[in-house]
């Protein structure tokens, strides 16, 4: 599991380097970020990278590309005793005739790491 990056280097939860060649999906996201609903980096090997920064109605802070969306929060258990849960943000956009429809996930938690 990827836990922190430094520089172009991928750190394990043992703080090892990771062999970029042996990772094909990588999603990155920040956790607490209070002018966000959520941020995510995700990777594809061989296909490149995309930010995903999903903002609250009516934010006005960057002048990025935008698309409107629904948003719908979830948790997840995650495993052992103490763990905290994780959270994401459900994405959903309608169409032409007013249908919604599921587009993405986004995870805002962290994981419990033990």
């Amino acid at each position: 599991m990827v836990v922190r990056v430094e520089g172009s280097t991928l750190l394990s939860s043992q703080t090892q380097p990771i062999d970029q060649a042996t990772v094909y999906e990588l999603r990155l996201w920040r956790t607490g970020v209070a002018q966000h609903c959520a941020t995510e980096v995700r990777w594809l090997n061989g296909w490149g990278a995309v930010r995903v920064d999903v903002y609250p109605a009516g934010d006005t802070t960057t002048q990025a590309e935008r698309t409107s969306c629904l948003l719908r929060e979830n948790n997840y258990l995650q495993n052992g005793k103490d763990a905290a849960q994780m959270h994401t943000v459900e994405v959903f956009t309608t169409d032409n005739y007013g249908n919604v429809n599921f587009v993405d996930e986004l995870f805002c938690g962290e994981w419990s790491i033990k």
